[in-house]
């Protein structure tokens, strides 16, 4: 998984509306890779601005094309095997344990044997409730 080329490599095999649990489902993961293809056409990009070097880890950012919320970018360089790394991010308590607005992230579903439709609540400020993902 980890050393994919195509962003279509990434992903498992779309389902059917019946696999999915309906078109409900079906539309949802529909627009999920929608929105994965087109982050990862940004990370090719190369008009990112260094916001943050902190600790090994930066901090890019970039403006919306469309006007919207700006993109962020966190880049780093992890020295373990990938298939730790990997196993650490599938971990939903390791995500919430080491994140500062991140609150909840759960399994709902598992689609596939790399692949999960995931609830997520972030912390909102002191302006905005707590939203979901």
């Amino acid at each position: 998984l980890m050393e994919s080329t195509t962003v279509s490599e990434l992903l498992p095999p779309e389902p059917t509306a019946e696999e999915a649990g309906g078109e409900e489902t079906l539309i949802y993961i529909s627009q999920a890779r929608d929105r994965f293809t087109e982050a990862v056409g940004y990370l090719a990009e190369e008009d990112w601005n260094l916001y943050k070097d902190k600790n090994d880890v930066k901090l890019l950012t970039k403006k919306s094309v469309d006007g919207g919320v700006d993109l962020v970018l966190r880049e780093a360089i992890i020295e373990k095997p990938q298939e730790v790394v990997y196993e650490w991010f599938c971990n939903q308590s390791n995500l919430v344990d080491n994140s500062e607005r991140l609150i909840v992230s759960e399994v709902v579903d598992e689609l596939g044997p790399e692949s999960f439709l995931l609830k997520r609540e972030v912390k909102g400020n002191f302006l905005v409730s707590n939203r979901d993902m």
